[in-house]
Formats: C-alpha cells, sequence, structure tokens
C-alpha cells in the first residue's frame, strides 16, 4: 500500500486497512498493544497556498505504529524546494516520521546536498528536520564542505528560508587555495566559538577569539583576531582589530587594525595603522600589505623605520624578505644617531646584512647630508652623493 499524499493542509495516511481489520478482533484482542502496520512505500508532500511544492519525502519500506503516530522508515529521501524546483535533497540510511511530518529524525548518518551547481554538502550521523519550521538540527560531527573549504563544529542548525548554517561548540574552517584534498593540508586552518555562514551568498561572520593557521608550502604564520567578517564566495575574510600576526620562520611579528586575507591572491591588507618587527627592524604606517607570492611587505602611507642607532621616515616602502631588499620612497629622510648625520632623497635603498640590519644606499640618487659635530670639532658638509650611508 503505498503511503498518503498531502495537500496544502494537514498530511495524513489512509487507514482503510485498519478498519477492515477492527471488525475481526475480539475485544479482548482490542486491549493488546497493536503491531505496527508495514507499508509497501511511503511519500509526503507539502505544498504552499499557490499549489507549489514547499517539500517532499519518500522510503521504499515504513512500519506505521498507529498509537504513536509515528513511521519507520527506511533509505528516506526529502526534497526541499524554491520556487517550485527541487533545491536540496536530503538522506539517510533510515528514519522516523512523526505526527505525519511534524518531525522527521534521519539517523545513521544524514546527508544533505544542494541542487544548484554549488557542491555543497552538508552532513551529520543524525539530523532533526522540522518542515513546518524549516530547521535541521544537526547533532554529532556535523560538517559543510564544498570544493574549497570544509567547516565542522560540536553541534549546528541549518536554516532553510535563508540558508543560514549555524556551527556552535568550536567550529574549525578549513580552507584550499584550489581544490580541497585528503592530500594536502589546507593552506587555512580557523578556529572560532562560534560562526554564522550563510550558504547561499557565503557571508560568513564568527565571534572570537579567533586562532587561524596560514600556510605556505613548509611554513606557516598565526594569525588572532577579535572576530571575523568574510566572504567565501568573494574569497576574502576580515579579521577585527586587534589583528596580531606571526611568521616565526621570517621573523615578522605585526600588529594591526582590521586587516583582510584575501585568499585566492594569498595577500593581507590593512588600511589602519600597524606597527611590528621585522627582524631588527621595527615598522610602523599605515596600508599595510603582505604578499606571500612576492615575498614581500609593504607600508603605503608613513613609513616609519628604526634600527639600532638609525630610523628612516618616508611616503611608503617596502622589504622583500626573501631577498632582503628595502626601498624607500618618497621624502626619504635617514637619520644616524652617530654625528646627528640626516641624508635627504627621494629614494633610498637598503639590503639585509647578516646580522638582520639594514645598510642603506642611494644609487644615482641626488641627497643631501647634514652632519652635527660637538663644539670645537672640524664640520665639514660633503660634496657630491654620497655613495653609502
Amino acid at each position: 500500500m503505498n503511503g498518503p499524499r498531502g495537500g496544502g493542509g494537514k498530511l495524513w495516511f489512509p487507514l482503510l486497512l485498519l478498519g477492515l481489520l477492527s471488525g475481526c478482533v475480539s475485544p479482548v484482542e482490542q486491549q493488546e498493544k497493536p503491531e505496527p502496520f508495514q507499508f509497501r512505500s511511503l511519500r509526503l508532500r507539502q505544498n504552499d497556498p499557490q499549489g507549489q511544492p514547499l517539500w517532499e519525502l519518500q522510503s521504499p519500506k515504513a512500519r506505521y505504529k498507529l498509537h504513536e503516530r509515528q513511521a519507520v522508515v527506511q533509505q528516506p529521501v526529502g526534497l526541499l524546494f524554491r520556487k517550485g524546483k527541487p533545491h536540496y535533497r536530503i538522506t539517510a540510511p533510515r528514519g522516523v516520521v512523526y505526527n505525519d511530518g511534524e518531525q522527521v529524525d534521519l539517523l545513521d548518518g544524514a546527508r544533505l546536498v544542494s541542487l544548484d551547481g554549488r557542491q555543497l554538502v552538508i552532513t551529520s550521523r543524525r539530523a532533526i528536520w522540522r518542515p513546518g519550521k524549516d530547521t535541521i538540527d544537526l547533532l554529532g560531527k556535523p560538517m559543510a564542505e564544498d570544493p574549497g573549504q570544509r567547516l565542522t563544529a560540536g553541534q549546528a542548525r541549518f536554516y532553510l528560508k535563508n540558508e543560514l548554517l549555524e556551527l556552535r561548540q568550536q567550529p574549525l574552517l578549513r580552507q584550499w587555495r584550489r581544490q580541497q584534498s585528503h592530500l594536502t593540508v589546507p593552506s587555512l586552518e580557523l578556529l572560532t566559538s562560534r560562526a554564522d555562514w550563510y550558504t547561499q551568498t557565503g557571508l560568513l561572520k564568527a565571534a572570537g577569539p579567533i586562532r587561524s593557521v596560514q600556510r605556505q608550502k613548509q611554513k606557516q604564520r598565526l594569525l588572532t583576531a577579535s572576530g571575523l567578517e568574510g566572504n567565501t564566495r568573494e574569497q576574502w575574510l576580515d579579521f577585527l582589530a586587534p589583528v596580531s600576526l606571526n611568521d616565526p620562520a621570517e621573523k615578522i611579528q605585526i600588529q594591526a587594525g582590521r586587516s583582510r586575507w584575501w585568499i585566492e591572491a594569498e595577500r593581507v591588507t590593512s588600511a589602519e595603522p600597524a606597527q611590528g618587527q621585522i627582524r631588527k627592524l621595527q615598522v610602523s604606517g599605515s596600508d599595510l600589505e603582505l604578499l606571500d607570492r612576492q615575498h614581500q611587505v609593504s607600508v603605503g602611507r608613513n613609513c616609519f623605520l628604526r634600527q639600532p642607532g638609525e630610523w628612516l621616515r618616508a611616503e611608503r616602502c617596502r622589504w622583500n624578505w626573501i631577498s632582503g631588499a628595502l626601498v624607500a620612497e618618497g621624502a626619504v629622510q635617514l637619520h644616524r644617531d652617530k654625528l646627528q648625520q640626516l641624508t635627504r632623497a627621494e629614494r633610498l635603498e637598503g639590503s639585509s646584512g647578516a646580522d638582520g640590519t639594514v645598510l642603506f644606499s642611494a644609487p644615482g640618487q641626488r641627497v643631501e647630508t647634514q652632519l652635527r659635530f660637538a663644539p670645537g670639532a672640524a664640520a665639514t658638509k660633503p660634496q657630491g652623493p654620497p655613495v653609502q650611508f
């Protein structure tokens, strides 16, 4: 016997079999606990007032417990519709349907799959689907993944109407630069206290403290923040102030305001003031940019550098942590404590020595140098552009 078809009203099961059997039993037998009825298949469906389907549930085999209004189903398959078209499919090895579809428990491994090309898959050991409330509670290792990322948590709830996935109990985000693979480590791992992910738009919000690891080849960078906002479809994440970045391999430590991680470009940018340490060089300024592929850190505005014995001020500067080359441009001032030497130029170049300090020079540049001698000493002003400082 096939199960019921529901319209826009209450869902129901035909009970013809019950009526046929009730006249064939004695009063004593009627008092005994009724046996569950075996259905060859089950189908539940609910439409909106305009007659378009909202959801559908099918199972090839079901046992219906009349006194409990429960149906124990095998291999249930549910369809969730949007604008009359299938939008998600939800499956499990077995399940229990309560009150003719008021609640559906999906057991032994629930799986929710998007049908619109996003390749989004949400899984958990158990799922509680409440069609009337448009929610699915995911219990037991919930996980959401698409080709580029994977989110896990201790507990999760999916709101079907606005496609919001709430992740609670230490959500963990893993991202891959190209496509995720179980054979490669993720380029980003991010741990937070709770997260909300809108699966359709890609909008992601997470509450801190945020602790993340960014990986490039054999190196890794640690990044912490007070919160997170981003968009996984647009491939960017904003870390909220205060932001701390630590690269032990390159001896880079930076403290900054709101900072954006461009996932595909492997790039960090921050328009707010930042300061930090690059080996022995203290750095501060605004418009910070860190380019992983070019191995470069740049300060685009109000660059200030200090190292033992001297400091440099410029409109902008950039440093390559592989080659050790440093370039300062725009109204450059280099001050050395010894002899109170002040050198002005439009551009100075530098290179890191073995001890981590930077040696500056001005090849081919016109410079102006001032020296201050102690009283009584012969003061001279260098003629022509000096070669090195």
